[in-house]
């Protein structure tokens, strides 16, 4: 999946606190999504999906953490259909097959990372006593 390059919500220099809520968009038949932070390690990204859209079966190069905030959806992971609803997370692995959607209109939150070997020793806005693990 390619997302286009947006602006992101958050500064990644400048501490803030979000609502989600206020901060999710939806579209008529249609899924929306927000950029609320791209750093050069990870990116977090806030999904609006209208009832009954889904998003196609497709894989990552990077781990990814998905949390349903509100409402309720359908995910096949590893060949196992999950019923997913408010407060539940899903952890994907590098490579593995995903899709989502397909019941009622929630946001979800995805963060991906970088695998271990592209994360740089240090974060660029941290200051250097400050060290990434290297695993």
């Amino acid at each position: 999946m390619r997302f286009m390059q947006e602006p992101s919500v958050l500064m990644p220099d400048q501490a803030a606190v979000l609502h989600l809520a206020q901060e999710t968009r939806f579209a008529p038949n249609g899924i929306v999504s927000r950029t609320l932070l791209s750093l050069p390690q990870a990116r977090v990204v806030l999904f609006g999906f209208a009832a009954g859209q889904e998003l196609s079966e497709h894989t990552s190069t990077r781990p990814a953490w998905i949390q349903v905030l509100t409402g309720a959806c359908e995910f096949p992971l590893a060949g196992t259909k999950h019923c997913l609803k408010s407060g539940d997370a899903v952890y994907v692995r590098p490579d593995m097959p995903m899709r989502c959607g397909r019941w009622k209109t929630f946001p979800c939150c995805s963060s991906c990372c970088r695998r271990c070997h592209e994360t740089p020793t240090r974060l660029d806005t941290d200051p250097p006593r400050r060290r990434w693990s290297q695993r």
